[in-house]
């Protein structure tokens, strides 16, 4: 005998699938936005542009700022900034992913012992499944916003050097 669905269990699944489609799509969105060969080849060309066709130019310009101990403290102090703040944002959204995880976690097995009637605890695992899909997504968001957000500091800081590196 074939096992029927209920429309909430239907439901639930349209729901789930609807959730975890866009959560990947959304990663996958932000994955295709890393691009460090395509942005370091733009840096290089910018760099090319300064200077025209001639290497010695840049070449010259590079060494004379690399033994710049202030420009070095500058751009080390800078990636430093970077690199930190990534850490504290990664770990933020750590905390709040487990916090997140733990009170739908929490709210589940409270609803299960309270659930009287199996129609009732059947209930509660379609709700809770539900959100448990809608917190995944919502941590996942998150968590790819912070990785873009650490790509764009470290590619801003990596034109930035390159640029002051190469001043005239």
């Amino acid at each position: 005998m074939k096992a029927k669905t209920s429309p909430e269990g239907v439901d639930a699944f349209k729901q789930i699938t609807a959730i975890v489609t866009d959560a990947v799509n959304n990663y996958v969105t932000t994955l295709q936005a890393i691009t460090p060969v395509k942005d370091y080849l733009q840096i290089t060309t910018s760099i090319k542009e300064r200077f025209g066709d001639d290497p010695s130019a840049t070449a010259q310009a590079m060494i004379k700022h690399m033994f710049d101990p202030e420009l070095m403290m500058s751009s080390v102090k800078s990636l430093e900034e970077i690199s930190s703040a990534a850490v504290k944002r990664m770990q933020a959204d750590q905390s709040a992913a487990l916090t997140t995880l733990k009170g739908t976690s929490d709210s589940y097995f409270k609803s299960i012992t309270e659930a009287k009637t199996p129609e009732a605890w059947k209930s509660v695992q379609v709700d809770s499944m539900v959100e448990f899909y809608k917190d995944f997504k919502d941590i996942s968001e998150e968590q790819m916003n912070t990785v873009n957000a650490i790509y764009v500091g470290s590619k801003s800081w990596m034109e930035s050097t390159v640029a002051s590196y190469c001043a005239k």
